[in-house]
């Protein structure tokens, strides 16, 4: 919805107010983990009212707005209506509206795809793609944050060497107001993920044929295996994810959890991998050919 420019905070008051974030998340970095994407938007919160608050979204996902929702309710939801974004991009706009306490806003350019090139030609994108973004996303997302104090944007720290040290809130000087990126830290989980190489990246294949061959070769090494890889996938992350998500807020449960028929499933899976009965062999032969035709 946006405020009028009457209801806008000045720029020294919202500066102001970007060096006590800092400082609150300063104290909570010294005890050795960064404050969470929960901490940051429940800071926003405290500090903004919704209509002050825009949360940029490509609709390359959801998760923006998803996480912002869960603590700011109606906030608006810049979409850049490029006019070149794919059928799939739109059908998750429009999942997006539905599905989210939010409000989608489609920020226009000011010339129409065809009115665009009328003037500088066809497929402007090809030959001088810094000239069409300026036209058709830098341009109108600058305009339309002129009724916030504040935006959320996704912007991590792995996406590139000048996003390094991206803080958690700062002061956005081209467009004057407060600019807040509560998931910089989320590549570090992303980089932990494809260093141990868990799924989906790619060093699992290596992994996942290690264990096969030794179930094929040395039956009796794949347990060791398994129970090795687990060992360094769960110490590792017990370390990260703290790092990464910090403490929960979420209230234990009221009984423990029933880990029996985890760890039942679990060794059905590793004595299967160790020994399959004819009958069942028989059964996934037939599996396999009915679906290979």
């Amino acid at each position: 919805m946006s405020l009028t420019a009457e209801k806008i905070r000045s720029a020294e008051e919202l500066q102001a107010l970007v060096a006590e974030g800092n400082a609150e998340f300063e104290a909570i970095a010294a005890s050795g983990k960064e404050a969470t994407a929960e901490q940051v938007i429940a800071w926003v919160a405290k500090n903004f009212s919704a209509d002050a608050i825009a949360v940029a979204c490509s609709m390359a996902d959801a998760v923006l707005p998803h996480i912002v929702s869960t603590q700011i309710e109606n906030v608006d939801v810049l979409f850049l209506e490029t006019g070149y974004h794919f059928a799939e991009t739109h059908a998750t706009r429009n999942e997006v509206a539905r599905a989210l306490p939010i409000r989608v806003v489609d920020v226009l350019p000011k010339q129409t795809v065809a009115e665009q090139d009328a003037q500088y030609g066809e497929k402007l994108y090809e030959r001088d793609p810094g000239l069409c973004c300026q036209l058709r996303k830098v341009d109108p997302l600058t305009a339309s944050l002129k009724g916030y104090e504040l935006w959320f944007t996704g912007v991590r720290r792995d996406e590139s060497p000048t996003r390094a040290n991206t803080p958690l809130i700062g002061w956005d000087e081209k467009n004057g107001l407060i600019k807040v990126n509560p998931t910089v830290g989320w590549g570090l989980m992303l980089g932990v993920m494809a260093i141990l190489g868990m799924p989906p990246f790619g060093v699992f294949a290596s992994e996942f044929l290690i264990l096969t061959t030794a179930m094929r070769e040395q039956p009796w090494a794949a347990p060791f295996l398994f129970l090795a890889l687990g060992v360094a996938f769960a110490s590792i992350l017990i370390r990260v994810l703290p790092m990464v998500f910090g403490d929960t807020s979420l209230k234990p449960l009221a009984h423990p959890p029933a880990l029996i028929p985890v760890f039942v499933h679990l060794l059905l899976g590793l004595a299967l991998g160790l020994y399959i009965p004819p009958y069942l062999n028989g059964w996934y032969v037939q599996a396999a050919a009915l679906l290979g035709g």
